[in-house]
């Protein structure tokens, strides 16, 4: 639902989001009914999308009016029911609403900030602030490099564990950070942006780069000996999905990132778009 949200909002091809809109009006019911929390952040996110995409709200059919108050209906019913499961799940010194921590964590409070600019509902746009600054908190060290939660999760009242940290994790906190600037204007999360971006390039618990800038892949995980010898295609798109955010970042706040701390492998600088541009990816 998610990607179908955005292709209807963002794709250039008019038969190509013809068919996404086909597609979503058959799912959006089902849709509205998922209760798991990663799904319905995605359904939230896919709902948003279509609400803002102009060729939807310029249309005269009928059935796209009807698809509009629909999602307009889901969206609004799925964010306030993964709000309201935030704050019951919620304890003390564990602000999340499940027992253990998972990996695409920060999918969730993006969703609640997103959802909460775009319904109004300025309680939840702060609860997902304030989520997703835990989720930034915990896995930052003092060091001051990124740490992502290892892949088989973090159960409360246990150690941390640290490995196999996964691209996912460090692109939805990326993008989590994106939307919580937008919404509040704070640089820290530009910062924290960077340092998301970073982990790939080797700002990392390791010392080692996850992607390859001259292959144009990324591993699929980082374990305790290194990057993991797989490279595959989710892995490598949330490399790329990260450096086309950095890079619109970085065009947008030169001077932010100008003042990002020294030291580590992060240089100011446009991110490359396509592997064939990437052999000198900062």
């Amino acid at each position: 639902m998610f990607a179908l949200g955005e292709t209807i909002e963002l794709a250039p091809d008019p038969v190509l989001v013809e068919r996404a809109v086909a597609l979503f009006a058959r799912a959006i019911r089902a849709a509205g009914r998922t209760t798991e929390l990663r799904a319905a952040a995605s359904v939230v996110l896919g709902c948003v999308a279509v609400t803002r995409a102009t060729a939807l709200a310029a249309s005269t059919e009928a059935r796209d009016r009807t698809l509009l108050i629909e999602t307009r209906e889901v969206m609004r019913r799925q964010a306030t029911n993964l709000h309201a499961r935030v704050l019951d799940g919620a304890r003390h010194q564990w602000p999340w609403p499940e027992s253990t921590l998972t990996p695409e964590s920060a999918l969730i409070p993006r969703a609640l900030i997103i959802a909460g600019m775009r319904l109004n509902a300025e309680v939840m746009r702060t609860i997902g602030v304030q989520v997703l600054n835990w989720l930034i908190d915990i896995q930052t060290v003092p060091a001051g490099h990124l740490s992502p939660v290892g892949s088989g999760g973090w159960p409360m009242g246990h150690d941390r564990p640290s490995f196999d940290q996964l691209p996912i994790d460090a692109t939805s906190l990326l993008l989590a950070a994106e939307a919580a600037y937008d919404a509040t204007g704070d640089t820290r999360y530009d910062l924290a942006m960077e340092r998301a971006y970073d982990w790939f390039l080797g700002a990392n618990d390791v010392g080692k780069a996850v992607a390859d800038p001259a292959r144009g892949a990324c591993a699929d995980a980082l374990t305790a000996t290194g990057p993991d010898k797989n490279r595959g295609t989710e892995a490598t798109l949330m490399w790329l999905m990260a450096a086309e955010h950095i890079r619109a970042l970085r065009v947008a706040s030169p001077r932010l990132v100008a003042e990002v701390p020294r030291g580590r492998t992060l240089r100011p600088g446009p991110a490359p778009s396509a592997p064939s541009q990437s052999a000198g990816l900062i």
